[in-house]
């Protein structure tokens, strides 16, 4: 699981617990996620029913579409593209994703 995700899911466990912030940061520091996910498993937070955009963060990139109209000729338009459920990118498939995405940033193509 995503460190962050998992630190922040930590930090306001123990926040609704009462603890200040000074605390809590002092509890978790150094941590690993593991200890992590037993401290918030232990006051009952079940991760693994979390949205899997929680989980795994989304994706946000740049996509660009090309139009061609004839009193004009090609159009390129920019648009933000979001994935709420992204691949792992330390996959084969996450990676050739990534790989297909900075291509096209580049070339302006897919």
């Amino acid at each position: 699981m995503n460190g962050n995700y998992l630190n922040a899911y930590g930090y306001w466990t123990l926040i609704r617990e009462g603890l200040n912030p000074r605390n809590v940061a002092k509890q978790l520091k150094g941590l690993d996620s593991a200890q992590i996910a037993k401290l918030i498993t232990k006051h009952g937070v079940d991760l693994l029913k979390k949205p899997i955009w929680q989980r795994k963060g989304i994706l946000l990139y740049r996509k660009t579409a090309v139009k061609y109209r004839t009193a004009v000729g090609e159009i390129k338009r920019t648009r933000l593209e979001e994935d709420w459920a992204p691949l792992d990118f330390a996959s084969r498939n996450g990676r050739e994703v990534l790989r297909r995405i900075f291509s096209q940033d580049r070339t302006g193509k897919i």
